[in-house]
């Protein structure tokens, strides 16, 4: 997973905005993905994002805005996106937004750790490797042991 500009921002010194409150519900905007791109399970990956705050210990109700973008081949390509990544947006100094790009088919332990990376930097909170680590594999365990709505229990396409 790439973090490359999730921590530093040209627009650092932008003008202060208060944080929305956003819950978990309206916590994730999916892009569309195209035809012929694997597109990832939005409620799977709700319910994981679920799982890792309550891991994590943090609110379901102050989150940050989440934009998950899976791009063609071509798509990644041209924006230089060679694997899955995190980054944090300010346009304009406006408010802060995260963007998640799964890049390829979607696997778990990829976006997962991503969202646990969002929410880390975004709650200020310091965890170590290993403790992220087991966060995600604990989450991953949870939903390898969920039935999905498609009826599928552990199909959590690789890690």
């Amino acid at each position: 997973m790439v973090v490359a500009g999730l921590f530093g921002s040209s627009n650092m010194h932008a003008q202060h905005y208060e944080r929305e409150q956003v819950s978990l519900q309206h916590a994730l905007a999916f892009v569309p993905t195209r035809k012929g791109v694997e597109a990832v399970d939005h409620e799977r990956m709700t319910a994981s994002l679920a799982l890792l705050l309550r891991q994590m210990h943090l609110s379901e109700q102050d989150l940050p805005h989440i934009l998950v973008i899976q791009p063609t081949p071509e798509v990644a390509h041209a924006t230089g996106a060679t694997q899955s990544t995190v980054r944090r947006a300010n346009p304009s100094g406006g408010p802060v937004y995260y963007e998640l790009w799964i890049v390829g088919p979607p696997k778990p332990a990829e976006y997962i750790t991503g969202l646990h990376l969002i929410l880390e930097e975004y709650f200020s909170v310091q965890i170590s490797d290993a403790d992220r680590k087991s966060d995600v594999l604990r989450v991953m365990r949870v939903m390898d042991a969920t039935v999905s709505a498609h009826g599928n229990a552990g199909a959590h396409g690789g890690q």
